[in-house]
């Protein structure tokens, strides 16, 4: 689910210290989504780190606010209403690297205050944490992250929810040259802090293996396999078992440009006897991604992503989704930056029965970044967003302009 509520001003933040978090790792667990998918994981480092260094220790505090105007708070068809947000974002992080051991801690709290809809002010806490021990060839890794957050559940239901979401993973792998393997075992915990909202409440239980060849400096096989457990606290919607299994290639003909593809097959068992609402039908198909990345210049950075595989929503579930993402950044010297990114989403219900058949989401976003000096760094940026379904329900448009300045120490 597309999210284009009131957070700008705090992603970049939030970003550097998820990846200061979890570098150590490569598991990312930092946002809140609405989907039974893993949060999203940071590809990259940020491009500026700051902190106070000492030996293998590093210590980063920072802080951010930006105020935004949103011309669509609660994500509405029919009644439209806009505030201004203020956002102010302290945070910290820390992190220990060694030879051998590598761990990190982050946190930030969001404190929104909106100008005239003061009964939907919200803090906003995000903890993540991670540890590494590679005494060889062998490592293993732990970690988990918790976040609450209050924001529209779904298009259709315009009231502001409190949601709280966690995580923890713990596995184990091994790297050696041409071979890198990996185990992991994930729980994750999706709650909303309202009664009346508990039936969307979840757990689930996956165990995660991927593995990968180099084949030479320009060519890498992976494979990856998933299985697990949906099961719902309230039994209104179904439960489930899933298990995929893919295969792909990495593809790095020069420092400039890159391609990763990958092709599988799902399968989605729903236990038709363990909910009221049975809101969609067993699926069983391919799923696949393809990501390319190419450097123009040292200056230039686009990134084009395609997936397909099937997304369950809060309110409904859909057993086909496409995702297309366009990203474009360019630094035009050292102080400055601008950026753009267009999100397109289309998906689709298996059920028929289902009114509700077919939406289609998407995000255009634009901004530019000023490095006014050391950590000091203003942000300006605008947003439209919108959906559209096949039956009128749940269709809203935004308009977000976000200004923002980032403290970091």
């Amino acid at each position: 689910m597309i999210d284009p509520r009131s957070r700008s001003g705090a992603p970049r933040l939030l970003f550097f210290f998820v990846s200061m978090a979890v570098a150590c790792t490569g598991q990312a667990f930092a946002q809140v989504t609405t989907t039974h998918s893993t949060a999203p994981r940071p590809e990259e480092d940020p491009e500026h780190v700051f902190g106070l260094k000492s030996g293998n220790w590093t210590f980063q505090p920072t802080v951010s606010t930006s105020e935004v105007y949103n011309s669509n708070i609660f994500l509405s068809d029919g009644d439209e209403q806009d505030d201004f947000i203020t956002n102010v974002i302290p945070g910290f992080g820390i992190r220990f690297d060694s030879d051998k051991v590598q761990a990190a801690l982050a946190s930030t709290v969001r404190f929104a205050f909106f100008a005239d809809h003061t009964e939907s002010d919200a803090v906003e806490p995000l903890l993540t944490g991670s540890f590494k021990v590679v005494p060889g060839d062998v490592y293993v890794t732990w970690g988990g992250y918790f976040q609450r957050t209050e924001d529209p559940l779904d298009e259709v239901f315009a009231a502001r929810l409190p949601v709280e979401q966690y995580s923890y993973y713990a596995g184990f792998g091994y790297a050696k040259a041409p071979w890198n393997a990996e185990v992991l075992f994930e729980h994750i915990d999706f709650a909303v802090d309202e009664a009346d909202f508990e039936f969307v409440n979840y757990e689930v239980n996956e165990v995660r293996a991927k593995v990968g060849y180099v084949l030479n400096p320009q060519w890498k096989l992976l494979t990856t396999g998933v299985g697990g457990h949906t099961d719902y606290v309230e039994e209104v919607k179904e439960d489930n078992v899933f298990e995929e299994g893919a295969i792909g290639a990495q593809w790095l003909p020069s420092d400039s440009f890159g391609i990763l593809a990958e092709i599988g097959y799902r399968n989605q068992d729903y236990d038709s006897g363990s909910g009221e609402v049975a809101f969609t039908e067993d699926y069983r198909g391919p799923v696949t991604r393809l990501t390319a990345r190419w450097y123009a210049s040292p200056e230039d950075k686009v990134v084009l992503a395609y997936s397909h595989r099937p997304e369950e929503s809060v309110f409904g579930n859909y057993s086909a989704n496409d995702t297309l993402r366009l990203f474009y950044d360019r630094r035009l010297h050292d102080r400055w930056s601008v950026r753009a990114s267009v999100l397109f989403q289309r998906a689709e219900e298996g059920d028929a029965d289902n009114t509700q058949a077919l939406r289609d989401s998407m995000v255009a976003e634009a901004g530019v970044t000023y490095r006014i000096a050391g950590g000091l760094v203003a942000d300006l940026s605008y947003s439209h967003s919108l959906k559209r379904t096949n039956d009128g329900t749940g269709e809203y448009d935004v308009d977000q302009v976000s200004l923002g300045v980032t403290v970091s120490f």
